[in-house]
This record gives structure tokens, C-alpha cells and sequence, in this order.
């Protein structure tokens, strides 16, 4: 190759003619990821392009020690495992070789390649917080009662009846409130049930189920001594007690109020007698008002006790000597004994029992769930990212959860977090992040700094909220939008302010006029709604892709 060197001002400029390796002068080098942690490190691809005809390209990769290098014969991707070089940054080459030996080489971008902390085969759900710089196992909390526990709601019209399976009463409520104060949870149960995007579902709660039932029978899986037992839980919410009376009056004082408060008391001595005993925590609820037949009266009596006076039974204790201890007397009596004994004196109220009159409207669960989050932040308390939790300690900045379902929140480091199994959480915070949520139904949120966000399996949620960028800064990234049932969440001050544009990829959004969003995937496009004219388009009103959120909350 001919070489031209020019010299002036000191400066020297060297000017010489393309390889005839490569023609065009176009050789060059991309990679799509450039942060490469070990769960990725035995894949990774390597973009080729510029690529001469009759040339064959090397690409090299090196940690300055080791190299790894593959081979192509066209433009187009190199895979390389990577899982050899040493953590910390690593150069990248490709060299194009032509039929007479002639030579050309292109640097290509640096990558970087970070530990991973893993918790790989981990079966209990996790609580990680990089900037704290701990991990906590998250309490496993066992709702635990009848058709109140599954949520089945009061209204009585035909879609509300013929949808009971997808109701979740207080449990999704108590969880989400729970989770915006920082305490993570596992929900645990013999059975599943609740609304799709429902980050946990566990409990057991049995429709129709008595007092009796609960405890008569140890051997039956849905038993309370068998939920001890076999699930181990760190706190039981239990409430139990509207399916044992169907009748008031004389009759029920005399056969059925103390057999029934009898039976509370055994539920608090089974606890306390079985293996979790020593650690768990117990919270026995107040039961709703009964309107139906006419029982609100006895309902009543059984949270509050009853006396005798002029030989009729009034409710509460007229300080004759006639009482009988309810629900709430008994449990405080015996709270003397038990110190993780907790009592829920629940905020009911005969407006927020429904048509059907024993179940309770949306809104007298989400009170219900209110009045029992302060109560457990209250008499258990908020530590380690969980209730009642012992932080460990973790120095990392990339994470792979386990097994379960966990949350992972980052730092202000370029975290590259993947949630593996289970219905994660993952919480970029600051910095330029990496979030995969692997198998489960994930909820993503990148935070500020420009994101990438992959849900991979299932259906996952993208959470985008008021400062999740920088105005004119570069875009997040969605990579999959569409490979299960996903949906985006976006903050409710962004609504009405969203437009979108195709990209050979799927949709890029633009929000408030200068935020954006990269969306990829088989489902990107279905984000497009009416068309704006001059190639834009607002975004679809379809509530299964989209919904706006209040900061605090993603529940409507």
C-alpha cells in the first residue's frame, strides 16, 4: 500500500490506500450486547459486516491474557464463548483474509464481562438489595381461611358470580401495599388463584369452609395442621368463622357460640404447639358483618362477646357476670401467653358487605388490606426488604435470582440483574441496566438510565414510571415485547401524551414529548392505535397491553 505522511503544526496525519483485503474500507465489527455477566458469557454474539467477497474474517476477542476467536466467510454473526477470558474488559478484532493472503483489521467496541452473583437452585423466594447491600429470605405468609380468604366478591350480577376463580379479595391489595413499603413476601398456600399479572397467588383459602373442617382433619392437605406442617410459613393470616353460624337466636347462643369460640382457641394452641411455633407469627382477623338472614347481630356478638340482661342476649359485656368472650377477648387473653400472637380488630362496615350479603365488596377488601398492612408493619415490622427479616450480606452489582420468585433491586451501577424462575421483580434504579426476568411472569422496571428490559417466558410487565428517563436521551430498550401475554405499565402522567412510530424492529415511543421507548418483539405493533397522520400513531386503548398507573401503585 502506497503511504502519504503530511506533517504541519506538529501534527502528523498518515493517509494510506484501503487493504486489498478490504476494498471498500467498510470492514467493521458490532456487538449487540456489550456487558457480558457469566450467564451469557457461553453465547455471545458478534456482529461481521463489510466483508469482502472473496475474504474470509477472524474475529478475536481478548481479556489481554487469553483470547477467543471464531471464523466466518460472510457478513453476519459469530457466536463466541467468552466463558474463558478473565472478568473486566476485553478488546475486540476482526481480521479479514483474501484468496491471496492479503490482510485487513478492524477494531471493534470494548465489552465488558461482570461476575454474576448467583442464587441458582435457590427454592426459597429472595429479597435483594444492592444498594443496601444484602439479601433477606422473604417471609412465606399463608392466608389462610375460607371463600373471604379466596376473595370472593359480594356483588351478585352474572360476570362478577361467573368469575370468582380470578378474584384475589385483600391478598393482591396486601401484597402490592407491602411491596411499594419495601417489604417482599411469599405468599404460600395449597392452592393458586387470582386476576392475570397476580405476582403471587398462593393461599388457602376454601370456600364454604368451617371452623371444624379446619382443624378436625390433620391428614387433609388443606388442614391447618397440615399448612403448618408442610409449608412452614413465617406469618398466618387467619379469618375463619362466617360459614359456622346459619342461624341466630336462642338456639345459636346455646349450641353453637362458645363451641365456635372453643375451636379459635385451638387453632392459637395448634400453632403454638407445632414446629413454626418458635419463630412464626400468628394474626387471627375479626370476622365481617353477616347481614344474610338476619345474622349481622350475631356476627356481631361473635367478634365482640355477649351478655344476658333481662334474659335477652345483647352484644358486648354489660359488666353483669354473664359475658362470653368473643374472638377479640379471647385473643387478647391469650396474647398474655403468646408474644408473636397479633390481633386484626378489622375496619368493617355493613357498606362494604355486597348484594349477596356475607362477602365483600372490592372496596371492603382493599380496606381490609389497608388496615392489615398496618398492622403487620406495625407489630412485625419492615426489616432485611421483608417482614420480620435477617439481612445477609451481599457485595454485588449483577445478580441471578433462584428458583422462586424473587425481588432484585439494583444500585446506581450498570446492574445486569435476571430474575431465572419465578414471578420476579426486578428494579434497575440508576444507572444504564440489564434486566431479564427469564421463566415466570415478571415485573420489570429499568428505573432511571437507559434500559434494556427482556421478560423472556410468560407474561410480563414492563413498568415505566415518571422518571424512568432523561428528556432527549438515548431510548429504553424492550427486547421481546409479545413472547407471552406482556403488558406495559406506564405512568398516568404520560397519558394522552404518548405517540409511536414504526421501526424496522416494532414501535419506538415517544412520551411527554421527548422521552422514548424502543419496543421490539412479535407484539410491538399491536401498541399502535389510531393513526396521527405524518407517520405517527397514538397508543391502542386495548387495557390487555396498556394500563396507567398512579406513582405508588400499579392496581387501578
Amino acid at each position: 500500500n502506497e503511504v502519504a505522511t503530511i506533517e504541519f503544526d506538529s501534527v502528523q496525519l498518515t493517509l494510506s490506500d484501503p487493504s486489498p483485503a478490504d476494498d471498500d474500507g467498510n470492514l467493521a465489527l458490532s456487538a449487540p450486547d456489550l456487558i457480558i455477566d457469566a450467564n451469557e458469557a457461553g453465547n455471545v454474539i458478534f456482529v461481521i459486516s463489510g466483508l469482502d467477497a472473496d475474504a474470509t474474517a477472524e474475529v478475536i476477542v481478548s481479556d489481554g491474557d487469553n483470547t477467543a476467536s471464531g471464523t466466518s466467510g460472510s457478513d453476519g454473526e459469530v457466536v463466541l464463548d467468552l466463558s474463558t477470558l478473565a472478568e473486566g474488559t476485553l478488546t475486540t478484532s476482526v481480521t479479514a483474509t483474501d484468496g491471496e493472503g492479503n490482510t485487513a483489521t478492524a477494531q471493534g467496541p470494548e465489552m465488558l464481562r461482570v461476575p454474576a452473583t448467583s442464587f441458582a437452585g435457590e427454592t426459597r423466594a429472595l429479597s435483594i438489595d444492592l444498594v443496601a447491600g444484602t439479601y433477606t429470605y422473604a417471609a412465606r405468609v399463608l392466608p389462610y381461611g375460607d371463600s373471604l380468604t379466596y376473595g370472593y366478591l359480594g356483588d351478585t350480577d352474572s360476570e362478577t358470580v361467573n368469575n370468582r376463580a380470578d378474584s384475589a379479595g385483600y391478598r393482591e391489595v396486601l401484597f402490592e401495599n407491602l411491596l411499594q413499603d419495601g417489604a417482599f413476601v411469599d405468599y404460600v398456600g395449597v392452592y393458586s388463584s387470582g386476576p392475570e399479572g397476580m405476582l403471587d397467588s398462593d393461599h388457602t383459602g376454601v370456600p364454604g369452609k368451617e371452623l371444624r373442617q379446619a382443624i378436625n382433619n390433620a391428614a387433609d392437605a388443606a388442614s391447618f395442621q397440615a399448612n403448618l406442617a408442610d409449608l412452614d410459613p413465617d406469618v398466618v393470616l387467619f379469618m375463619m368463622g362466617t360459614n359456622d353460624f346459619n342461624y341466630g337466636g336462642d338456639a345459636f347462643y346455646a349450641d353453637v357460640f362458645d363451641t365456635l369460640i372453643a375451636r379459635i382457641e385451638t387453632v392459637v394452641e395448634l400453632f403454638y404447639q407445632s414446629d413454626v411455633a418458635s419463630t412464626a407469627h400468628l394474626v387471627i382477623s375479626t370476622i365481617p358483618p353477616k347481614p344474610y338472614r338476619n345474622l349481622l347481630t350475631v356476627s356481631e356478638a361473635i367478634n365482640e362477646g355477649y351478655s344476658i340482661v333481662n334474659g335477652t342476649q345483647v352484644v358486648g359485656d354489660a359488666g353483669n357476670g354473664t359475658y362470653h368472650a368473643g374472638i377479640k377477648a379471647t385473643v387478647s387473653a391469650l396474647q398474655a401467653t403468646y408474644a408473636t400472637l397479633h390481633l386484626y380488630d378489622a375496619p368493617f362496615d355493613t357498606a362494604l358487605i355486597g348484594d349477596d350479603l356475607v362477602h365483600l365488596t372490592a372496596e371492603g377488601y382493599e380496606a381490609y388490606a389497608d388496615g392489615l398492612q398496618t398492622l403487620l408493619e406495625s407489630e412485625i415490622g419492615i426489616s432485611g426488604g421483608t417482614l420480620g427479616g435477617s439481612a445477609l450480606s451481599l457485595s454485588a452489582n449483577n445478580v441471578e435470582g433462584g428458583e422462586a420468585g424473587d425481588r432484585i433491586a439494583g444500585n446506581s451501577a450498570a446492574n445486569v440483574l435476571s430474575g431465572a424462575a419465578g414471578n420476579d421483580v426486578l428494579l434497575g434504579a440508576a444507572g444504564n441496566d440489564t434486566l431479564n426476568g427469564g421463566a415466570g411472569s415478571d415485573r420489570l422496571e429499568g428505573g432511571t438510565g437507559v434500559d434494556e428490559l427482556t421478560g423472556d417466558l410468560d407474561a410480563d410487565s414492563f413498568v415505566f414510571d415518571s422518571g424512568f428517563a432523561s428528556p432527549g436521551g438515548a431510548p429504553d430498550l424492550i427486547t421481546d415485547f409479545g413472547q407471552g401475554a406482556d403488558k406495559l405499565y406506564l405512568w398516568d402522567g404520560f397519558e394522552g401524551g404518548v405517540t409511536l412510530t414504526q421501526s424496522a424492529q416494532g414501535v419506538l415511543m415517544t412520551l411527554a414529548g421527548s422521552l422514548q421507548i424502543d419496543v421490539r418483539g412479535s407484539a410491538a405493533t399491536d401498541l399502535i392505535g389510531l393513526s396521527l397522520g405524518d407517520g405517527s400513531f397514538a397508543l391502542t386503548t386495548d387495557e390487555t397491553l396498556v394500563s396507567f398507573f398512579s406513582t405508588g401503585s400499579l392496581l387501578a
